[in-house]
């Protein structure tokens, strides 16, 4: 993830901070459930990763606050985690769609089901419909295709220099499909 000189100053915390929707560790962060601690001078506060970020570049952070900790639970053994990301070229860019997926998977029946979302949206989120969809089922092809459109209705992209909302949605469930597969 990112260039070598931003791999070398760059923090977890700086990347969830800066409350950008195409962050590339915040969607592998929904995934585990993390929490942010953010502290001031008068209090700390822990905050759940998915009621963090309020809008493009903003957050419940407020100005007198330091994000000083992300905490999340260590996963099962057996937890599956994928990820995947497009963008433009091959270094230095900035994501035009992140997709994360996470589940336990015992005699082939899915739980713990978790589906995130980055450059899809104003912010970074969980695809809570997908989620829900895939949750106690067995993976099967048609599943995986039901839970590919759900996603692309889940998603509210904008269209930009990276790429059109249709080109986006059309990732999302590819990436959403592909991660299942």
């Amino acid at each position: 993830m990112a260039s070598a000189q931003n791999r070398n100053v760059a923090t977890i915390g700086g990347n969830v901070a800066n409350a950008s929707p195409a962050g590339d560790l915040i969607s592998p962060l929904l995934l585990l459930d993390a929490r942010v601690v953010l502290t001031s001078a008068r209090d700390t506060r822990v905050v759940p990763i998915d009621r963090f970020f309020t809008g493009p570049g903003a957050s419940v952070l407020r100005e007198d606050e330091l994000l000083v900790e992300i905490r999340f639970d260590a996963p099962a053994a057996e937890k599956v985690f994928r990820f995947d990301k497009a963008g433009t070229r091959p270094a230095m860019e900035c994501s035009v769609v992140t997709v994360g997926v996470a589940y336990t998977a015992r005699e082939g029946r899915l739980s713990n089901v978790r589906v995130a979302f980055g450059s899809s949206a104003p912010t970074p989120l969980r695809g809570r419909k997908t989620e829900a969809l895939l949750e106690g089922k067995i993976l099967d092809p048609p599943l995986v295709e039901q839970a590919a459109r759900t996603a692309e209705r889940e998603v509210s992209p904008i269209s930009d220099v990276r790429g059109s909302v249709e080109y986006r949605r059309a990732l999302v469930g590819t990436f959403v499909a592909r991660l299942l597969s």
